[in-house]
């Protein structure tokens, strides 16, 4: 699959459900790859899109380590303001559940 394909598939309403069933059900070396493949680097415009922002929530929602949560948030940062504005906060506040449950950011906020 080219990332445009699955770019494509999490912005079409079917698309995104199934693109979600995976990441939810997944083994996670899938899940990371599909992430790192395909996902990255367009976070912050699917996570602004109506059907392709759940997609965003359900990647969020499978992170296991401190490490995709942080790279999430990096992307997802800037996009706040905006994804805010756009009735997006679902985005964020699984952005902010992810970095709690797998500890991303301790430490961080007292430096």
């Amino acid at each position: 699959m080219e990332k445009a394909t699955a770019a494509a598939a999490a912005r079409d309403r079917a698309g995104s459900h199934l693109l979600e069933a995976i990441l939810e059900t997944a083994p996670r070396a899938l899940r990371t790859e599909l992430d790192a493949r395909f996902l990255r680097g367009d976070l912050a415009a699917m996570a602004a899109h109506p059907a392709a922002n759940f997609v965003v929530q359900a990647l969020l929602a499978a992170a296991a380590a401190p490490a995709a949560a942080r790279g999430a948030a990096k992307e997802l940062a800037p996009a706040a303001p905006a994804l805010l504005a756009g009735n997006r906060g679902g985005v964020l506040v699984a952005l902010v559940a992810a970095a709690a449950r797998v500890g991303a950011g301790e430490g961080e906020a007292a430096a």
